[in-house]
């Protein structure tokens, strides 16, 4: 495999990849070179489609924060109007709701 503007270098690879690399070579029939630079691009590739995914996930987990934020943003609303409805209930009614309350709670 000659390229126009290629790049020689020497490689030192271990024992048990070269294994590897030969038995991939037998079943792909390419050249060691080949069946090297195959791999190589596949693996930027694979990076790729990594940085795909989490970029996908990174968005949809910032929708999830965007909703969480606005449910807690209807869940102050609706407890502040918790708040001014038991503050405009006269004592007695006051002191009957917490009983209530209290009585919900030990169940």
């Amino acid at each position: 495999m000659m390229f126009e503007n290629e790049y020689r270098m020497t490689l030192r690879v271990p024992n048990g990849l070269e294994k590897k690399l030969r038995l991939s070579i037998n079943k792909t029939n390419r050249s060691l070179t080949g069946e090297i630079l195959n791999r190589l691009e596949n693996s930027f590739d694979n990076e790729a489609t990594d940085l795909d995914t989490i970029s996908a996930q990174l968005t949809m987990l910032a929708d999830k924060l965007k909703a969480i934020e606005q449910e807690q943003t209807t869940l102050s609303s609706e407890a502040l109007k918790l708040i001014n409805t038991f503050g405009a209930l006269n004592k007695e009614q006051q002191k009957s709701l917490m009983a209530l309350c209290e009585s919900f709670a030990k169940k």
